[in-house]
């Protein structure tokens, strides 16, 4: 349960410092 859950967290916090920045270069629709 913890492993699963600090995977989730960490792949949730890698998805957002990814599409921040992304998002405003406009590579997002």
């Amino acid at each position: 349960m913890d492993m699963d859950g600090t995977l989730v967290d960490s792949r949730a916090a890698v998805e957002r410092a990814w599409s921040a920045p992304l998002a405003d270069a406009g590579h997002l629709p």
